[in-house]
């Protein structure tokens, strides 16, 4: 149909003639005049009007009378019907200047501003691409979804997020909606946490936008700053705010521990994977090769931090996931002037312990979450091997030998499947060789939820 659009658009019924179907109004003339001949056409006498008793309408009358619509006495400082009543009575400030009528806004359904393409993206959601975490809780996204439409937050970074997850996954190109929909929830939030929340279920839904907000941005390949940043704002409203309102949080096992008890539930029923040190070794020795560079605070404590995951994962992969999540706070614990010093491109130091940071976050995942997120496994190797090449595009030549190791085992990442690490398999010289064997046979929400 020529000039249609994907909106969905309504007819005001209420602007449509009353009457019958030609559109006369019932009553008229022509239906007067309609009558027989010979009918008599004298009118019947009238009736004298009988003058109908009143009262002057008060002006100057209280607010009260004004209300209940009764005649105020106008006594000063309280009328007789507020005295009877006893209601306070309250009369204008006659220096008060009358307030001017708010023209009225028609009421705008959140859903009046989407498109039908938008529902490809919400089936998708729901289907496939609700935030993995928290882990085994696809529940809490179904009815997070079911509650989006009162919410147009949360909407836009549900659609955004399955829009770009689609082209991740698809043919077919959806980067300029996923991008829209996305700076659309991000003001939209933004304007939200301009105010007070007192309110659980808004909270609930600002925490569900941020999450999404999180989650796609682990699917854009230019976004890691932007995935630190957001994930600060989950703490804040996940942290801080959610626990100071009256009612149940629906993201309460998304918290540093409540994810470290997911996680070992899932590992204790898979079974802990039998690991060869010597990928340990060789990551711990490149790790411990940027000890020197680290000098102030936040660059020592989060080196420390990094190394004692990876000590830890030699044995057991619980504790460090445990181990690795409190590592994870470190960039949303820092003030506003020590994390934009910590993400700065020009910090080579803190860029080579991040360059560290998210490859074991992506070694934890293979072994434990892969089997049953696979599809999101492949694009997150995608998305943290292009991170970590532009980090290494940017550094100066003094500092580019410390990713001699890391560079040579995302190379390996690129030409093998990811897959490789939970077979025994003999990497390059130099870069340690691992055995995995992990008995996976249920999805991790069956797990979860035994």
């Amino acid at each position: 149909m020529a000039g249609s659009t994907s909106r969905l658009d309504f007819i005001d019924i209420d602007s449509m003639p009353l009457g019958t179907p030609n559109g006369s109004a019932t009553g008229s003339s022509d239906t007067q005049n309609s009558l027989a001949p010979g009918t008599a056409t004298a009118s019947a006498p009238r009736r004298r009007t009988v003058p109908r008793k009143g009262h002057t309408k008060s002006r100057k009358g209280c607010h009260r009378c004004k209300s209940r619509k009764v005649k105020c006495s106008e006594q000063k400082p309280d009328c007789l019907q507020c005295q009877r009543l006893g209601y306070q009575c309250r009369y204008t400030d006659p220096n008060e200047q009358p307030a001017r009528p708010t023209p009225s806004v028609p009421v705008r359904s959140t859903a009046g501003i989407f498109h039908l393409e938008d529902l490809r993206f919400f089936h998708h959601f729901m289907v496939t691409a609700y935030p993995t975490l928290p882990l085994g809780h696809a529940t809490v996204w179904r009815e997070t979804a079911a509650v989006a439409h009162g919410y147009g937050f949360l909407a836009h970074s549900i659609l955004g997020l399955a829009a770009t997850h689609l082209t991740n996954s698809a043919n077919t190109d959806f980067s300029a909606q996923a991008l829209n929909h996305r700076v659309i929830a991000i003001r939209l939030v933004n304007e939200r946490l301009c105010d007070p929340i007192q309110d659980i279920a808004i909270g609930n839904a600002v925490y569900a936008a941020l999450m999404c907000l999180t989650q796609q941005t682990l699917y854009m390949k230019d976004a890691m700053v932007e995935f630190l940043t957001i994930k600060r704002g989950c703490r804040i409203v996940g942290g801080s705010l959610l626990p100071s309102l009256e009612g149940e949080p629906a993201f309460k096992p998304y918290t540093s521990s409540g994810h470290a008890a997911d996680m070992r539930k899932v590992i204790k029923k898979q079974g802990e994977p039998v690991k060869d040190i010597a990928l340990f070794d060789a990551f711990e020795d490149s790790v411990l090769q940027l000890e020197p560079l680290c000098t102030r605070d936040t660059e020592v404590n989060y080196h420390a931090e990094l190394k004692n995951v990876i000590n830890i994962a030699r044995i057991s992969s619980a504790d460090a996931w445990e181990t690795f999540t409190g590592l994870s706070l470190h960039t949303e614990q820092m003030n506003e002037e020590e994390f934009a010093s910590f993400v700065s491109p020009q910090n080579w130091t803190a860029q080579l312990l991040l360059v560290h940071f998210f490859l074991v976050d992506f070694l934890l995942g293979e072994f434990v979450i892969r089997p049953n997120h696979s599809a999101f496994r492949r694009t997150r190797k995608k998305v943290i091997l292009s991170w970590i090449d532009n980090i290494d595009q940017g550094l100066p030549t003094n500092h580019a030998k410390y990713m001699s190791w890391p560079r040579s085992f995302c190379s390996l990442l690129k030409d093998l499947d990811s897959s490789v690490l939970r077979a025994t398999w003999i990497p390059p010289s130099g870069l340690g060789q691992v055995e995995i064997v992990s008995p996976y046979s249920e999805d991790n929400e069956r797990i979860m939820n035994r």
